[in-house]
Protein backbone atom coordinates (compact mmCIF):
# COMPACT_ATOMS: atom_id res chain seq x y z
CA UNK A 1 0.00 0.00 0.00
CA UNK A 2 1.56 3.29 -1.16
CA UNK A 3 -0.35 5.27 1.46
CA UNK A 4 1.22 3.19 4.25
CA UNK A 5 4.66 4.82 3.88
CA UNK A 6 3.04 8.25 3.74
CA UNK A 7 1.11 7.51 6.93
CA UNK A 8 4.26 6.19 8.62
CA UNK A 9 6.04 9.47 7.85
CA UNK A 10 3.16 11.48 9.31
CA UNK A 11 3.21 9.24 12.39
CA UNK A 12 6.95 9.80 12.85
CA UNK A 13 6.47 13.56 12.45
CA UNK A 14 3.18 14.41 14.22
CA UNK A 15 3.54 18.15 13.55
CA UNK A 16 3.64 18.73 9.79
CA UNK A 17 2.36 20.74 6.87
CA UNK A 18 0.65 18.52 4.31
CA UNK A 19 0.00 19.63 0.74
CA UNK A 20 -2.27 17.60 -1.55
CA UNK A 21 -2.11 18.64 -5.21
CA UNK A 22 -3.52 17.96 -8.64
CA UNK A 23 -2.64 19.26 -12.10
CA UNK A 24 -5.15 20.81 -14.49
CA UNK A 25 -5.98 18.45 -17.40
CA UNK A 26 -2.57 16.82 -16.97
CA UNK A 27 -2.48 14.50 -20.00
CA UNK A 28 -4.37 16.95 -22.24
CA UNK A 29 -1.79 19.68 -21.57
CA UNK A 30 1.46 17.77 -21.94
CA UNK A 31 3.66 20.07 -24.05
CA UNK A 32 4.97 18.13 -27.06
CA UNK A 33 8.19 20.11 -27.46
CA UNK A 34 9.03 19.83 -23.76
CA UNK A 35 8.25 16.08 -23.83
CA UNK A 36 10.54 15.58 -26.84
CA UNK A 37 13.33 17.46 -25.06
CA UNK A 38 12.93 15.30 -21.96
CA UNK A 39 13.03 12.13 -24.10
CA UNK A 40 16.20 13.26 -25.85
CA UNK A 41 17.76 14.16 -22.52
CA UNK A 42 16.85 10.76 -21.06
CA UNK A 43 18.22 8.89 -24.10
CA UNK A 44 21.26 11.22 -24.25
CA UNK A 45 20.74 12.06 -27.92
CA UNK A 46 20.36 15.32 -29.85
CA UNK A 47 17.37 14.03 -31.79
CA UNK A 48 15.10 11.02 -31.57
CA UNK A 49 15.93 7.98 -33.67
CA UNK A 50 13.39 7.27 -36.43
CA UNK A 51 11.63 4.45 -34.54
CA UNK A 52 11.34 6.49 -31.34
CA UNK A 53 10.11 9.46 -33.35
CA UNK A 54 7.48 7.30 -35.09
CA UNK A 55 6.03 6.36 -31.69
CA UNK A 56 6.32 9.94 -30.45
CA UNK A 57 4.50 11.25 -33.53
CA UNK A 58 1.75 8.65 -33.22
CA UNK A 59 1.10 9.35 -29.55
CA UNK A 60 1.05 13.14 -30.03
CA UNK A 61 -0.93 13.13 -33.30
CA UNK A 62 -3.47 10.66 -32.00
CA UNK A 63 -6.94 10.02 -33.46
CA UNK A 64 -10.01 10.37 -31.29
CA UNK A 65 -13.79 10.42 -31.27
CA UNK A 66 -15.75 13.26 -29.76
CA UNK A 67 -17.49 11.76 -26.72
CA UNK A 68 -20.80 13.48 -27.39
CA UNK A 69 -20.86 11.83 -30.85
CA UNK A 70 -20.43 8.40 -29.24
CA UNK A 71 -23.31 9.10 -26.87
CA UNK A 72 -25.47 10.20 -29.79
CA UNK A 73 -24.67 7.13 -31.88
CA UNK A 74 -25.49 4.89 -28.90
CA UNK A 75 -28.74 6.81 -28.28
CA UNK A 76 -27.60 7.74 -24.78
CA UNK A 77 -27.73 10.99 -22.83
CA UNK A 78 -24.43 12.15 -21.24
CA UNK A 79 -26.37 14.13 -18.61
CA UNK A 80 -27.90 10.94 -17.20
CA UNK A 81 -25.79 9.00 -14.72
CA UNK A 82 -27.15 5.60 -15.80
CA UNK A 83 -26.34 6.35 -19.44
CA UNK A 84 -22.79 7.36 -18.49
CA UNK A 85 -22.37 4.03 -16.73
CA UNK A 86 -23.81 2.16 -19.72
CA UNK A 87 -21.35 3.63 -22.17
CA UNK A 88 -18.40 3.00 -19.82
CA UNK A 89 -19.43 -0.63 -19.30
CA UNK A 90 -19.75 -1.46 -23.01
CA UNK A 91 -17.23 -3.96 -24.35
CA UNK A 92 -17.56 -2.34 -27.79
CA UNK A 93 -18.63 1.30 -28.12
CA UNK A 94 -19.65 0.92 -31.78
CA UNK A 95 -20.45 -2.13 -33.87
CA UNK A 96 -18.06 -2.83 -36.80
CA UNK A 97 -20.81 -1.65 -39.16
CA UNK A 98 -21.35 1.65 -37.34
CA UNK A 99 -17.60 2.17 -37.05
CA UNK A 100 -17.16 1.94 -40.83
CA UNK A 101 -20.26 4.05 -41.41
CA UNK A 102 -19.24 6.91 -39.12
CA UNK A 103 -15.43 6.75 -39.22
CA UNK A 104 -15.36 10.11 -40.98
CA UNK A 105 -16.22 11.58 -37.53
CA UNK A 106 -12.77 10.51 -36.23
CA UNK A 107 -10.59 13.55 -35.49
CA UNK A 108 -6.83 13.96 -35.24
CA UNK A 109 -5.14 15.99 -32.51
CA UNK A 110 -3.50 18.95 -34.22
CA UNK A 111 -2.48 20.86 -31.09
CA UNK A 112 1.11 21.05 -29.87
CA UNK A 113 0.02 19.54 -26.57
CA UNK A 114 -1.78 16.49 -25.19
CA UNK A 115 -1.41 12.72 -25.28
CA UNK A 116 -4.18 10.12 -24.82
CA UNK A 117 -4.49 9.03 -21.20
CA UNK A 118 -5.54 5.46 -21.95
CA UNK A 119 -2.70 4.25 -24.16
CA UNK A 120 -0.21 1.70 -22.83
CA UNK A 121 2.74 4.08 -23.14
CA UNK A 122 1.11 7.26 -21.81
CA UNK A 123 1.95 6.67 -18.14
CA UNK A 124 5.59 6.07 -19.06
CA UNK A 125 5.76 9.27 -21.15
CA UNK A 126 4.05 11.23 -18.38
CA UNK A 127 6.78 10.14 -15.96
CA UNK A 128 9.48 11.11 -18.48
CA UNK A 129 7.74 14.48 -18.82
CA UNK A 130 7.86 14.98 -15.04
CA UNK A 131 11.48 13.87 -14.46
CA UNK A 132 13.01 17.34 -14.10
CA UNK A 133 9.96 18.78 -12.35
CA UNK A 134 9.90 15.93 -9.83
CA UNK A 135 13.60 16.44 -9.14
CA UNK A 136 13.22 20.18 -8.56
CA UNK A 137 10.29 19.72 -6.16
CA UNK A 138 11.77 16.66 -4.44
CA UNK A 139 15.18 18.30 -3.88
CA UNK A 140 13.52 21.31 -2.27
CA UNK A 141 11.21 19.20 -0.09
CA UNK A 142 13.99 16.83 1.04
CA UNK A 143 16.20 19.82 1.94
CA UNK A 144 13.43 20.77 4.40
CA UNK A 145 13.30 17.26 5.86
CA UNK A 146 10.08 16.31 4.06
CA UNK A 147 8.86 13.83 1.48
CA UNK A 148 7.30 14.28 -1.97
CA UNK A 149 5.31 11.55 -3.69
CA UNK A 150 3.52 11.79 -7.04
CA UNK A 151 1.22 9.23 -8.66
CA UNK A 152 0.21 10.32 -12.18
CA UNK A 153 -1.36 13.78 -11.74
CA UNK A 154 -1.81 13.56 -7.94
CA UNK A 155 0.91 14.43 -5.46
CA UNK A 156 1.47 14.85 -1.74
CA UNK A 157 4.11 16.89 0.07
CA UNK A 158 4.76 16.54 3.80
CA UNK A 159 7.02 19.03 5.60
CA UNK A 160 7.85 18.55 9.32
CA UNK A 161 7.31 21.77 11.26
CA UNK A 162 10.60 21.40 13.12
CA UNK A 163 12.65 21.59 9.89
CA UNK A 164 10.43 23.83 7.71
CA UNK A 165 8.00 26.73 7.81
CA UNK A 166 4.74 27.70 6.18
CA UNK A 167 6.76 29.92 3.83
CA UNK A 168 8.22 26.76 2.30
CA UNK A 169 4.74 25.77 1.09
CA UNK A 170 4.45 29.23 -0.48
CA UNK A 171 7.79 28.69 -2.24
CA UNK A 172 6.57 25.35 -3.63
CA UNK A 173 3.43 27.03 -4.99
CA UNK A 174 5.64 29.69 -6.63
CA UNK A 175 7.74 26.93 -8.26
CA UNK A 176 4.58 25.40 -9.74
CA UNK A 177 3.49 28.85 -10.97
CA UNK A 178 6.81 29.09 -12.83
CA UNK A 179 6.04 25.83 -14.64
CA UNK A 180 2.64 27.27 -15.55
CA UNK A 181 4.24 30.43 -16.98
CA UNK A 182 6.43 28.23 -19.20
CA UNK A 183 3.37 26.37 -20.49
CA UNK A 184 4.59 23.08 -19.02
CA UNK A 185 2.31 22.34 -16.09
CA UNK A 186 -0.51 23.98 -14.17
CA UNK A 187 -1.44 23.42 -10.54
CA UNK A 188 -5.21 23.12 -10.12
CA UNK A 189 -6.14 25.38 -7.15
CA UNK A 190 -9.63 23.89 -6.69
CA UNK A 191 -8.10 20.43 -6.20
CA UNK A 192 -5.16 21.52 -4.08
CA UNK A 193 -5.25 21.73 -0.30
CA UNK A 194 -2.78 22.54 2.46
CA UNK A 195 -3.23 21.28 6.02
CA UNK A 196 -1.56 21.70 9.37
CA UNK A 197 -1.37 18.33 11.10
CA UNK A 198 -0.73 18.77 14.80
CA UNK A 199 -1.80 16.95 17.97
CA UNK A 200 -3.77 14.42 15.86
CA UNK A 201 -5.81 17.31 14.44
CA UNK A 202 -6.08 18.20 10.74
CA UNK A 203 -6.70 21.89 10.01
CA UNK A 204 -7.22 23.24 6.48
CA UNK A 205 -5.09 26.40 6.05
CA UNK A 206 -5.71 27.04 2.33
CA UNK A 207 -6.95 30.59 3.02
CA UNK A 208 -3.35 31.61 3.84
CA UNK A 209 -2.11 31.18 0.28
CA UNK A 210 -2.24 32.95 -3.07
CA UNK A 211 -3.77 31.85 -5.35
CA UNK A 212 -6.54 30.70 -3.01
CA UNK A 213 -6.68 26.95 -2.69
CA UNK A 214 -9.53 24.58 -1.82
CA UNK A 215 -10.62 25.09 1.80
CA UNK A 216 -13.62 22.76 1.49
CA UNK A 217 -11.96 19.55 2.70
CA UNK A 218 -11.23 19.02 6.39
CA UNK A 219 -9.48 15.65 6.07
CA UNK A 220 -6.44 14.45 4.11
CA UNK A 221 -7.63 12.52 1.03
CA UNK A 222 -5.01 10.74 -1.05
CA UNK A 223 -4.68 7.48 -3.00
CA UNK A 224 -8.22 6.41 -2.10
CA UNK A 225 -7.75 6.92 1.66
CA UNK A 226 -8.97 9.52 4.14
CA UNK A 227 -6.95 10.50 7.23
CA UNK A 228 -8.38 12.78 9.93
CA UNK A 229 -5.33 12.79 12.19
CA UNK A 230 -6.39 9.60 13.96
CA UNK A 231 -8.38 7.18 11.84
CA UNK A 232 -7.70 5.94 8.31
CA UNK A 233 -10.73 5.03 6.21
CA UNK A 234 -11.51 4.35 2.57
CA UNK A 235 -12.69 7.52 0.81
CA UNK A 236 -16.47 7.92 0.77
CA UNK A 237 -16.30 8.55 -2.98
CA UNK A 238 -14.64 5.16 -3.55
CA UNK A 239 -17.25 3.32 -1.47
CA UNK A 240 -20.13 5.22 -3.10
CA UNK A 241 -18.83 4.24 -6.54
CA UNK A 242 -18.71 0.59 -5.47
CA UNK A 243 -22.31 0.70 -4.14
CA UNK A 244 -23.56 2.41 -7.29
CA UNK A 245 -21.98 -0.18 -9.59
CA UNK A 246 -23.19 -3.05 -7.40
CA UNK A 247 -26.79 -1.77 -7.45
CA UNK A 248 -26.64 -1.17 -11.21
CA UNK A 249 -25.42 -4.73 -11.84
CA UNK A 250 -27.98 -6.20 -9.41
CA UNK A 251 -30.81 -4.33 -11.13
CA UNK A 252 -29.76 -5.81 -14.46
CA UNK A 253 -29.81 -9.33 -12.99
CA UNK A 254 -33.20 -8.69 -11.35
CA UNK A 255 -34.71 -7.49 -14.64
CA UNK A 256 -33.64 -10.76 -16.25
CA UNK A 257 -35.68 -12.54 -13.55
CA UNK A 258 -38.64 -10.26 -14.35
CA UNK A 259 -38.39 -11.31 -18.01
CA UNK A 260 -38.68 -14.97 -16.98
CA UNK A 261 -35.00 -15.82 -17.49
CA UNK A 262 -34.21 -16.46 -13.82
CA UNK A 263 -31.33 -14.75 -12.04
CA UNK A 264 -29.17 -14.79 -15.17
CA UNK A 265 -25.78 -13.26 -14.43
CA UNK A 266 -26.05 -13.63 -10.65
CA UNK A 267 -22.79 -15.60 -10.46
CA UNK A 268 -20.97 -12.71 -12.10
CA UNK A 269 -22.71 -10.26 -9.76
CA UNK A 270 -21.46 -12.06 -6.64
CA UNK A 271 -17.98 -12.54 -8.14
CA UNK A 272 -17.62 -8.84 -8.85
CA UNK A 273 -19.41 -7.23 -5.93
CA UNK A 274 -19.54 -9.62 -2.96
CA UNK A 275 -16.92 -10.85 -0.47
CA UNK A 276 -17.23 -14.27 -2.17
CA UNK A 277 -15.39 -12.94 -5.21
CA UNK A 278 -12.35 -11.51 -3.43
CA UNK A 279 -10.22 -14.53 -4.37
CA UNK A 280 -8.91 -15.46 -7.82
CA UNK A 281 -8.89 -12.32 -9.94
CA UNK A 282 -10.20 -10.39 -6.95
CA UNK A 283 -12.57 -7.45 -6.56
CA UNK A 284 -13.20 -4.47 -4.28
CA UNK A 285 -13.01 -6.69 -1.19
CA UNK A 286 -9.57 -7.92 -2.21
CA UNK A 287 -8.49 -4.29 -2.08
CA UNK A 288 -10.19 -3.76 1.29
CA UNK A 289 -8.44 -6.80 2.75
CA UNK A 290 -5.04 -5.57 1.58
CA UNK A 291 -5.80 -2.19 3.11
CA UNK A 292 -6.85 -3.80 6.39
CA UNK A 293 -3.60 -5.78 6.53
CA UNK A 294 -1.60 -2.61 5.85
CA UNK A 295 -3.42 -0.79 8.67
CA UNK A 296 -4.36 -3.53 11.17
CA UNK A 297 -5.36 -1.06 13.91
CA UNK A 298 -7.93 0.65 11.68
CA UNK A 299 -11.52 -0.38 10.90
CA UNK A 300 -11.53 -0.57 7.11
CA UNK A 301 -13.50 -3.70 6.22
CA UNK A 302 -17.23 -3.55 5.46
CA UNK A 303 -19.19 -6.25 7.37
CA UNK A 304 -19.80 -9.10 4.91
CA UNK A 305 -23.36 -9.75 6.07
CA UNK A 306 -24.21 -6.10 5.41
CA UNK A 307 -23.06 -6.37 1.80
CA UNK A 308 -24.82 -9.67 1.13
CA UNK A 309 -28.03 -8.22 2.60
CA UNK A 310 -27.79 -5.16 0.33
CA UNK A 311 -27.33 -7.35 -2.75
CA UNK A 312 -30.29 -9.58 -1.86
CA UNK A 313 -32.54 -6.60 -1.10
CA UNK A 314 -31.63 -4.93 -4.40
CA UNK A 315 -32.44 -8.14 -6.30
CA UNK A 316 -35.73 -8.55 -4.47
CA UNK A 317 -36.75 -4.92 -4.87
CA UNK A 318 -36.15 -4.82 -8.64
CA UNK A 319 -37.19 -8.28 -9.79
CA UNK A 320 -40.76 -7.19 -10.55
CA UNK A 321 -39.76 -4.59 -13.14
Amino acid sequence: MKFKKIHQFMTQHPSTYVMIGDFTSFFDRINHQYLKERLCNLLQVDRLRWDYYAIFKRITRYDYWNLKDLYRLNRLDPTKRDDRFKINSKLRILSPTDYKKYRSDIKCNQDNKGIPQGSSISACLANVYMLDIDKIINDFVVSRGGIYRRYSDDFIIILPMDTSSINDIEKIIIKFEEFKDKGILELQPEKTQVYRLQNHSVINIDHLFTPKLNKKYKTINFMGFTFDGNAITIRDKTTSKYYYRMRHKAKGVAHQYWRGKGYQGSDNLYRLYSPNGQYGKGNYFTYLNRAQKAFPKQSILIPEDKIMTKIRLTLKKNRWG
